[in-house]
Formats: structure tokens, sequence, C-alpha cells
């Protein structure tokens, strides 16, 4: 599209455009374009502040550019990618100052989220919330004084929920322990139409009639470790008269309703998808085929139009509806022969990583991948010296790429230069204290040179530092460290101060953040043309 023909768009369907954008590529793709635009960037109050995963150079870009009062989604997360976003995050801002926030989500592994959230109830548009926390909250009654104007929650535990809300549609419970029964209540829900939980169904039987919510619910999504559902599920299923959409995930599966026993149970229903994941059983052929044909009557094809697939991977078998379990990965340990009762359904579009553990020759139906994984056991030597690299040039959309035994690979590097990769992790089978780096770090920082993402298994200090400061682009970092490292207390202020000094790069950038965590460290920090910039005083905005 050409710069004149976008001046003379209507502001309001630029706006709609921006929706598909994340804030920073709204920044950098739209602004300082011309006056025009750099107005619409400005004004625009629908902004998505989705943090999770993000490289240290575009949160600081967003936060630094962007005003709180135009957003209207948050989402945080201080997990071993982004360590300590959260505390950085709100030494900038105050959550008071989101005053059109409609949804907030909070990931952390930090003990004391708590003083950050306590004015939540001055944010009178807030709607949705989610909190995935690692510790538990020890006061939640300044939490809990937002809950009542909420529509949406999504929290670890039901503790939180011994209070009224009037207005919550949809609940889902990521953890817990028990049934959390004794929390649901229609006196407290009483407009709780959808549900999300885990839990066996003899749990959720055996109070059913304990409370009018279970009447109320129009949608229900649940995951289920129940092996064998065939009763359960028709008691189940028949005291919940209002329901309309149900979804089932059931793990570790032996014993399933056929397509002719679900028709009898879901009749009545407007949408219903399920996957059932088999795990160490043999299906015979004969066996496969009486199952799928059991879907394939004009219940499913025709009045209801609920397609359903199977798929074998390496470590189970899974039969789902089609298309909401379809899987996006697969792996090479058999012959992909995915099975469809839908005469014209395309599984390989929907295929974003692949597993490679022995040779594969078919990766151009796979259009959409973003991800290969190359198994411990898959042999390089066995081929071409320009294996990988023409490989990625028939993947063009494949930015992620994993190594499992990087001995093997020494051969296929040998005068490659793979800019497209974005994303690496090189790890080892053997042992982690056995584990030596079999080519020197420099090698692959010459080899991957656009890397933003690195995850490494390393035997010494000296390769932490050659990887930090040879991937100009590296933003995100994880460590896995062995015996020479477990001695050391990487979390005091002076191992801090040791790391920065013995690294060229973080020495420029004294604003990184670093965890230590189960054997491995991790980094956030900024690329290092960013940190060239930021030292020479040029301000972001001339940047874009």
């Amino acid at each position: 599209m050409s710069l004149c023909l976008l001046n003379s768009l209507p502001v309001e369907l630029i706006h709609h455009l921006l929706e598909y954008f994340h804030s920073y590529e709204i920044i950098q793709s739209f602004f300082n374009v011309n006056e025009h635009l750099n107005r619409i960037v400005i004004n625009y109050d629908r902004y998505i502040w989705d943090f999770r995963g993000i490289l240290k150079c575009q949160f600081d870009l967003v936060c630094q550019f962007l005003q709180p009062n135009r957003v209207i989604y948050l989402r945080l997360c201080d997990d071993d990618e982004t360590p300590e976003q959260c505390h950085i995050f709100f030494s900038r801002f105050h959550i008071e100052q989101f005053v059109n926030l409609r949804s907030l989500e909070i990931i952390s592994h930090r003990k004391n989220i708590e003083p950050y959230l306590t004015d939540l109830s001055k944010l009178s548009r807030l709607s949705s919330i989610i909190l995935s926390l690692t510790h538990r909250i020890t006061s939640i009654v300044s939490i809990q004084r937002v809950f009542p104007q909420l529509h949406r929650l999504i929290i670890d535990s039901p503790e939180f929920l011994n209070i009224k809300m009037p207005e919550l549609r949809y609940l889902k419970l990521t953890k817990y322990e028990r049934a959390p029964f004794s929390y649901l209540s229609s006196n407290l829900m009483p407009n709780l139409h959808s549900l999300d939980i885990t839990l066996s169904l003899s749990s959720i039987l055996s109070t059913m009639n304990s409370d009018l919510i279970w009447f109320q619910i129009k949608r229900l999504f649940l995951k289920t470790t129940d092996s064998d559902i065939s009763f359960s599920m028709s008691q189940f299923l028949c005291k919940l008269i209002n329901l309309k959409h149900l979804e089932i995930d059931v793990q570790k599966a032996t014993n399933v309703p056929d397509g002719q026993q679900w028709e009898s149970l879901v009749s009545h229903l407007i949408r219903f998808d399920f996957r059932f994941t088999i795990y160490n059983q043999k299906l015979d052929n004969d066996t496969l085929e009486k199952y799928l044909k059991s879907f394939c009557s004009s219940f499913w094809l025709e009045e209801k139009r609920w397609f359903v697939g199977y798929y074998k991977n390496l470590s189970s078998d899974s039969f789902f509806t089609l298309p909401r379990f379809v899987p996006t990965s697969i792996d090479t340990s058999s012959v992909y022969q995915p099975l469809s009762t839908s005469s014209n359904f395309s599984f390989d579009q929907y295929i974003r990583c692949i597993t490679i553990l022995q040779s594969f020759s078919y990766y151009d139906r796979f259009n959409e991948l973003t991800s290969l994984i190359f198994g411990g056991k898959f042999d390089f030597n066995s081929k071409s010296q320009f294996f990988l690299k023409d490989l990625l040039q028939r993947l063009p959309h494949v930015h992620s790429l994993s190594l499992q035994n990087s001995q093997s690979t020494l051969y296929i590097l040998n005068n490659s230069i793979l800019n497209q990769i974005r994303s690496l992790t090189i790890r080892h089978t053997s042992c982690r204290s056995q584990f030596q780096l079999s080519i020197e770090p420099k090698k692959w920082c010459d080899v991957f040179p656009r890397v933003e993402r690195l995850f490494v298994s390393i035997d010494m200090t000296r390769d932490m530092f050659i990887f930090i400061d040879e991937l100009k682009y590296l933003s995100i970092a994880t460590f896995e460290i062995n015996d020479w490292g477990k001695s050391r207390d990487w979390s005091n202020e002076s191992t801090r101060e040791w790391i920065r000094k013995s690294s060229q790069r973080l020495r420029k950038d004294p604003n990184f953040t670093l965890l230590y965590s189960n054997e491995e460290i991790h980094f956030w920090m900024n690329e290092q043309q960013i940190i060239e910039y930021q030292s020479s005083r040029i301000s972001w905005c001339s940047l874009l």
C-alpha cells in the first residue's frame, strides 16, 4: 500500500488496522512516517501491551513511548525469559494510571507482587483479570475489592472466590488440590455461565446436587484424568440441563464412548469438542477404523458437521474434534498419516513444529512451519554439508531451531551463515555433569549471528560471556550450568557485579536482569545496537 493511499484512509479504518499489530510494531512501522500517521499513533487509545516473551528493547520502547491511559490490555510476565519484568514495569508506572484498562494478566514468580495490585479497584473499566502466581498472596482482601465488577476471572486458587461477584460470566481455575465446589455458589456468582476446570468426573458428580450453580452453566471446559468416562459422562451431562457448549480433554483415556454413544449424550449441544489421549496401548487397524467410522453417521457429518481426527506420535494416540484439537507439532518417529472423517481437511496447514528423529523428506508440505527440533539420535554426519542451509531455504518461515545433540552438528556448520534463525537451543543428549560444548561458542555465533533467544548448555563461564558478547541481537538467554556453577551464590549483588564486569556488553548495559533457578541462569538484556544507541544518547523516536 502506497503512503499516499494510507494517508487517504479514514482514521477509523487505520485504527482497525492497528488492532492486528503489537504495540512495538505500531511504533516501529507507523511512527515518524509523516505528521498524519504520527497523530494517529499518538491518539490511538486501544493499545494492547503484551509483554510475555518480549525482547528487552521492545519492552523499553513501548514503556518509553506510549501513555498508560491509552492501554486496554496489559500482560506482564516474570518468567524465566523475562525475569524481574513486573518489578521494572511497576518502577515506571502505577497501576492506577491505566484508567482505561479492560483486561489485566500477571504471571509472576516474585514473592512480593501484592503491593503492585492493591489499587486495582481504582480501575473502573477493568472487567477481566488473569493471575498466575508462583507464591500465594497472603492478604487477598485488597485485591478482592475489584472482583465484584469483573466479567472474566482466571486464577490459580479458588480461595479468592469467597466474595460475591454479580457480574462474573466466565471463571477458570488453573491450579487446585481438591474439588473447589465449596467456593462455587450460585449465590456468589448468579450470572456465571462459563466454567473451565480440571477435575475428575467423580468429584463433580458427588457435589452436583449441593448447589444450583451447575444448572446455570451454559459453557463447560473440562480437563480430566479419568481413564474411563463412559458411565460417569452420561450421569454428568443429564444434570447440566442448560449446557450448550462442551469441551472435554481426557488424558490417559482407556475406555471412551464411540460416535454412536455420544450421539444420545450431546444431541442438544450447539458445539462439542473433545480430545482423548491414549498412552501405551496398541490400536490395531480394525479397531481404529471401527472407531472413526462410528463418527461418520449423518448426525456427525450432516446435521452437526462435527468432524473427528486421529493422530499417532511417539508416545500416544489421540482422537479429537477438528479443528479445535488439531496437533500443531509432530515427530518423525513413524510415518505421518493423520486420519479424519472429513474428506477435505488439511492437517498440514496447522503444523508449526516438527521434531526430527529420523530421515524425513516431505518438509515442503508444511508451509506454516516455524520451528525445527533435531532429536538426539538424528545423524547429521550422514547428510550433505549444506543440508541445514538448504532445508531452511525451503522453509522460509522457520525461525526457531533446536539441536538436541550438538556433537553431531559440526559437519553441517562449516561455511554456513544462517541469518534466518532467531531462536536457538543447543543441547546434548548425555547427562548434564558430562556435558562439554563440542563446538567453540564463537563458531556458533558466526553461524547464527541474528539469534535473539538462546538456550545452551555450557561447561564454563568463559563460554557464557562469549555468547553474550558475540551475539549482537541476543536479548533472552538461558545458560544451563554444570558442577562449576552450583557452588556460587548467583542471587547476591556481588555476583551480579562480577558478571557485569566480565562482559563487555553488560558493562554498557547495567539494566539487564538476572535470575538463577534450577541450575539455569536466565538473562534479559538489550540488543548490542540498542546499547550503543543509548550510550550515544540518541532518543528512541529518532531511531524509528
